[in-house]
């Protein structure tokens, strides 16, 4: 008996019933707003009531030792061979690098989405700029994968034109990849072993990829504190010193 080609009524059924399926599936996660995915990334990586909650932690990540202290107190400080070549400290807006320990010089990066990556940062910038600040546009999936895609460009304080690409897994909602979109070199940042600090997700181990240079470094986070006594002089003005 010669076997027919033509579809049966109940595989054609089924056949119809699958693309329906992933269909729908694919629709219902494009058809998310920027807004529910990033109240779904905070929800994620703690809530906004834990991250808000954040007086001070610490970490260091390779030859870096991270402080921060409300409100807007950063130390970094550069290490050679376990002694500290530079400090970088931070009020605000206003910086100062601190050479060893001597020499004093302004900084003019401030810690803002549109000065550093999010590696210097205990858990993703993106929590923090769901505000009038930056505009956040979701694009879709992720082209060969199944990431939520949300843009970001800060509307102040954003002189070199910079904007930023977020790469959401749709299950966790926790950030797998950044990119910084200027004129300037192209750099990926890829973030995983997510680990919990105090009810907060942390990704432990950062990817930094540039692709013009065709270099890539995996960056280390170790002894994450949250909420735990810094000393003001950690932040101390080195100028009122002279």
């Amino acid at each position: 008996m010669k076997k027919s080609y033509y579809p049966t009524r109940y595989n054609l059924m089924r056949f119809c019933l699958t693309l329906l399926f992933f269909t729908a599936c694919e629709f219902s996660t494009f058809a998310q707003t920027a807004s529910e995915i990033m109240s779904k990334h905070i929800k994620a990586i703690g809530g906004k009531a834990k991250l808000d909650a954040i007086s001070s932690f610490t970490y260091e990540m390779g030859p870096k030792i991270i402080y921060y202290k409300k409100p807007g107190m950063w130390r970094i400080d550069n290490l050679d061979s376990g002694k500290i070549k530079e400090t970088t400290i931070y009020h605000g807006e206003m910086g100062w690098n601190i050479f060893d320990n001597t020499n004093v010089q302004p900084s003019y990066t401030s810690l803002s989405l549109s000065g550093q990556a999010d590696n210097i940062f205990l858990v993703s910038y993106l929590a923090y700029t769901n505000a009038s600040d930056y505009k956040i546009e979701y694009s879709g999936l992720e082209k060969g994968g199944d990431n939520l895609v949300l843009e970001v460009t800060p509307l102040v304080n954003n002189s070199i034109g910079a904007s930023y690409t977020y790469y959401i897994n749709p299950k966790t909602y926790l950030i797998t990849k950044s990119t910084i979109n200027f004129e300037g070199p192209s750099v990926v940042y890829y973030f995983k072993n997510y680990k919990t600090f105090s009810g907060i997700q942390v990704p432990l181990t950062i990817t930094v990829e540039n692709e013009d240079r065709g270099t890539s470094t995996e960056l280390v986070r170790t002894k994450v504190k949250i909420n735990i006594p810094l000393n003001n002089k950690l932040f101390a003005d080195p100028t009122l010193k002279k």
